[in-house]
């Protein structure tokens, strides 16, 4: 299928096709205030990313790290973590992301080319051999620049947690940092886009999610203390999830109103504008094709369907059809891109397309978008319930691998195989949490029947009610809340449907209790069987109903 829309991966997508449709938020891409980049898979963290990087690297007085997308192993951090105990564990990994940083710049420094002078011309040669005849032992065996993703991947792979704590708490490794840190003051400024680190968040959540705040608390140390903030730049994309943790704990006041974050949280409005604005670049970019299909023009999404309305058989009403795809989407830009790919591949190679198929397109995307949650959901709990018996988690998953690797042959059926049984480790609760809904079901539903439901899965899953730390966030209500598959109905002049959303971590970041209704996100109505209530439709508001 081409993209006619654009890759939907922002890893994959061409840098200059970047909209900026919130000028608000309004990302400097020159600037390196900015260190922490919030927000849900597919919202557009990458590609900001790649923007920064490549501005940074237009700079010549700026020294930047190639930018990687591939995270460090995630088998050897968990491998490493497990003898971290979980209360210790995203403070241990703000030492640990501090010290390959560090490390990182060491590299840069002491191991630079020729060309690569220019940004350390203030630090002698002699300077560099001497940092590594007295603290060789501290750049642990590397012999060139190195990305702290691939430093992260020596530690985790060469020493053990406790090893490698001894080493960085050490005298040696102190006076190294104090030593390092007056070298990097005379260098030019040294700058890492760390990107993709919770990529695979779904397969190991809890530590994931603490490996990633810890290198949340290092970075946003760094960016104040003045020692390491004016020569050494980091700037990371974070997972919703992650930043919620934070702005769960006590931590939450030090980081609001920050000019070091940004937020890229979609709502209909943005939404709504990005949809246009892609709509009218990909007109322009397949003028002749659209021409040829019968469209002379396109300003809108109804322009390149054909029509601007869909009849809701449920509803007893006409729906606009941009305000039908986005509630379908979650605001998710990366999903949108997904659905106008399939939509102009129809238009454009099949002639066509009819209110029928464009629902049914849409209504796919959205019941693959739901069963995505519901594993995320169910790693995240799955998780919780491992969390000081990690040592399961990875004994199963040694098992598979040993299982793999000793297969006679390589085969489809033995990959399929593999990947079925390595995802089921986290699926656990795929079907408890597809029951749950299914217990309710109806796509809007009272705060007893969410209550009645929930004391159903409690008896299914009691193992999961156990007080730990950041129980709160673990519940099944909360955990759902968190992804955007249960919002709060509140019904009054209008009726409104409100979903999570991480600018209000903190806040909001468990569900509001004891509301008169709730919904579920539309994908679950097909994935689970939900009986469509009367009125409005999940996720619209009845004052922008035609009324027909």
């Amino acid at each position: 299928m081409e993209k006619y829309l654009g890759e939907p991966d922002g890893a994959n997508e061409h840098t200059e096709n970047y909209l900026e449709v919130n000028k608000k938020l309004h990302l400097d891409f020159d600037k390196l205030d900015v260190k922490v980049i919030v927000g849900r898979k597919g919202s557009g963290k990458s590609l900001c990313m790649r923007l920064f990087q490549e501005h940074t690297e237009g700079d010549a007085t700026r020294y930047a790290f190639s930018f990687k997308n591939n995270p460090p192993n995630l088998h050897n951090i968990i491998r490493f973590s497990k003898d971290i105990p979980h209360h210790i564990r995203s403070n241990s990994w703000e030492a640990i992301w501090s010290y390959a940083i560090l490390l990182s710049c060491a590299t840069a420094i002491c191991f630079r080319d020729e060309h690569e002078k220019k940004y350390f011309a203030k630090i002698t040669d002699q300077e560099c051999s001497d940092l590594l005849a007295s603290y060789g032992g501290c750049f642990l065996e590397l012999d060139g620049p190195t990305h702290p993703y691939d430093i992260i991947d020596v530690i985790t792979n060469e020493f053990t947690y406790d090893e490698f704590m001894k080493l960085i708490n050490s005298a040696v490794a102190t006076n190294f940092k104090n030593r390092l840190l007056r070298m990097v003051g005379r260098s030019s400024n040294i700058c890492f886009f760390l990107d993709a680190l919770d990529e695979e968040i779904q397969s190991a959540p809890a530590i994931l999610v603490d490996v990633t705040r810890g290198l949340f608390f290092a970075v946003m140390h760094a960016a104040r203390d003045k020692s390491l903030s004016s020569k050494i730049h980091t700037t990371i994309t974070i997972r919703d999830i992650v930043y919620s943790s934070i702005m769960f704990s006590e931590h939450k006041d030090r980081y609001k109103n920050t000019k070091h974050i940004k937020a890229l949280s979609w709502n209909h409005g943005l939404i709504s504008k990005f949809t246009t604005e892609k709509i009218k670049w990909t007109f322009d970019k397949h003028k002749r094709d659209f021409v040829n299909a019968g469209i002379s023009s396109a300003t809108g999404l109804s322009d390149i369907l054909g029509f601007g309305e869909i009849e809701n058989e449920n509803k007893g009403f006409f729906e606009d059809v941009m305000r039908y795809l986005i509630r379908h989407t979650n605001y998710s830009p990366r999903d949108f891109i997904h659905v106008g790919n399939e939509i102009c591949d129809k238009i454009l190679d099949e002639g066509g397309i009819d209110e029928e198929r464009y629902k049914s397109i849409v209504n796919k995307h959205s019941e693959e978008l739901a069963d995505q949650l519901v594993r995320i959901s169910s790693a995240h709990m799955l998780s919780f319930y491992y969390d000081d018996k990690i040592d399961i988690l990875l004994d199963m998953q040694a098992d598979i691998e040993e299982y793999r690797k000793s297969a006679p042959f390589r085969d489809k059926f033995t990959e399929d195989w593999y990947e079925r049984m390595r995802q089921g480790i986290t699926d656990g609760f795929v079907e408890p949490i597809k029951q749950f809904v299914q217990f309710i079901g109806d796509d809007v539903f009272t705060y007893e029947k969410l209550r009645e439901g929930l004391g159903e899965f409690i008896r299914e899953a009691d193992t999961l009610h156990t007080k730990r730390q950041n129980y709160e966030l673990h519940k099944l209500e909360n955990v759902m809340w968190l992804q955007g598959l249960i919002g709060v109905r509140r019904n009054g002049d209008e009726i409104t449907d409100t979903f999570y959303s991480y600018t209000d971590a903190g806040e909001f970041t468990v569900l509001p209790d004891n509301q008169e209704q709730y919904v579920f996100f539309p994908g679950l109505i097909t994935l689970c069987g939900l009986k469509v209530s009367e009125g409005v439709p999940v996720g619209y508001n009845v004052d922008q109903a035609n009324g027909k």
